[in-house]
C-alpha cells in the first residue's frame, strides 16, 4: 500500500514554491523586460495604466499554481523516486503546459520576439525552481 499524501506538506510547499515562481517571474517582467513593456505601452499593444486587481489576481494564480506542481512532484517521485531530478523534470513537463500561452504572445500580438523568449526562459527557470522547492519541503 503506497504511503498517504500529506495535503499540508503539498499545499505549503506549493504556496512557498509559488512565491518563488512569482518572485522570479516579478524579476523577469519588472526588471528585465521594463523598457520593452515601456515601448509596448508607446505602441498601444499593453494597458497605459495598471489594472491594479488584474495584477492581483495574476499574483495569486501564479502563487497558486506551485500546488499543482507540488502534488505533480508527489504523485511522480512515487513511481521514479525523489529528488532534485524528479523535480526538475516535473517543473520542465510543468513549463511545456505553460508554453502555448506565452507563444500566443509571439504568435497573435503584436510584442516582438524579445518579450516571449525572455518570458519562456523566465517561465522555465521559475517552474523548475517552484518544484524544486515545493519537492524539498515535501518530505516523508
Amino acid at each position: 500500500m503506497e504511503a498517504k499524501i500529506n495535503i499540508y506538506r503539498v499545499i505549503t510547499g506549493g504556496v512557498i514554491g509559488g512565491l518563488a515562481m512569482l518572485a522570479i517571474m516579478f524579476f523577469i517582467h519588472a526588471m528585465l523586460l521594463q523598457e520593452e513593456y515601456l515601448v509596448l505601452k508607446e505602441w498601444g499593444t499593453i494597458r497605459q495604466e495598471s489594472n491594479l486587481s488584474g495584477e492581483l489576481l495574476h499574483h495569486m494564480a501564479v502563487i497558486m499554481s506551485g500546488i499543482p506542481l507540488a502534488f505533480m512532484y508527489v504523485l511522480v517521485r512515487d513511481k521514479v523516486g525523489a529528488g532534485a531530478g524528479t523535480a526538475i523534470r516535473v517543473g520542465i513537463l510543468a513549463w511545456m503546459l505553460y508554453l502555448p500561452g506565452i507563444i500566443t504572445l509571439y504568435a497573435f500580438y503584436n510584442a516582438g520576439t524579445f518579450v516571449p523568449i525572455v518570458t519562456a526562459g523566465g517561465a522555465l527557470a521559475a517552474s523548475i525552481v517552484g518544484t524544486l522547492i515545493a519537492g524539498s519541503i515535501y518530505k516523508d
